[in-house]
């Protein structure tokens, strides 16, 4: 409890683990997804029932199933890093894709990016 006149200390944010197959639900929708890759700005996550991969910024979604991250790195980070930098580079080529035509080698670098992603989920 805190006396009259000052003010409670913010808490820091608590930190959680996002991994794939995380469920989110974007904030403009009501369809829900699960990860498939992740980036420290972005979330690429497939919908669910369909093969439609999307990207979005985190603030604009909404995770479900959120828990304690464990206070230790994942022994995978190297695998771990390898699909975050994936991911940074699919939702930059996705990115691409809506404001112009992809070359033929960003197309195929956007579909190998994609089963790379989709492999590692499954």
């Amino acid at each position: 409890m805190t006396e009259p006149g000052t003010q409670p200390r913010p808490r820091p944010p608590q930190h959680v683990l996002v991994k794939r197959g995380t469920r989110v639900v974007p904030l403009h929708d009501t369809q829900v997804g699960a990860v498939v890759g992740v980036a420290p700005a972005y979330c690429v996550f497939r919908l669910d029932g369909s093969e439609v991969v999307q990207v979005a910024p985190w603030r604009d979604l909404a995770l479900a199933d959120v828990r304690p991250a464990p206070l230790l790195l994942p022994s995978d980070i190297a695998v771990q890093d390898m699909l975050n930098a994936s991911a940074a580079a699919l939702s930059e080529l996705l990115a691409l894709r809506g404001a112009a035509q992809l070359t033929s080698a960003q197309e195929t670098a956007c579909r190998e990016l994609l089963a790379k992603l989709a492999d590692a989920t499954s």
